[in-house]
């Protein structure tokens, strides 16, 4: 009897880690590929800024959104993430007075 149960048990557990094996993985698990992606269009989108900022002195948020054709969010933060490495530096407060430069 014990091992009719064994072997019932063996094959049970086998066909359980089968169907885990052959499974397609969730969708969270996919992601760095994604990531990864977002990441290199950010390093592009700032590479250009910085190229931008070197023809001209200043910029303000609209030059950026024309030169990436992105929405005002995200020039938004392509700025902010340039001015928390220290690269550019905001003046103005907020509004249209507001400006970047070169650090």
């Amino acid at each position: 009897m014990s091992r009719l149960y064994l072997l019932f048990l063996g094959v049970l557990l086998g066909a359980i880690f089968t169907r885990m094996a052959t499974r397609e993985k969730p969708a969270s698990i996919k992601q760095p590929r994604r990531r990864r992606a977002a990441y290199q269009k950010t390093k592009l989108a700032k590479r250009k800024i910085m190229v931008f900022l070197k023809e001209r002195r200043r910029v303000a948020n609209d030059d950026i959104e024309r030169l990436l054709g992105v929405s005002d969010a995200t020039a938004t933060r392509y700025l902010e993430l340039l001015e928390r490495e220290d690269k550019i530096i905001q003046a103005g407060r907020r509004g249209k007075g507001v400006y970047y430069k070169r650090k």
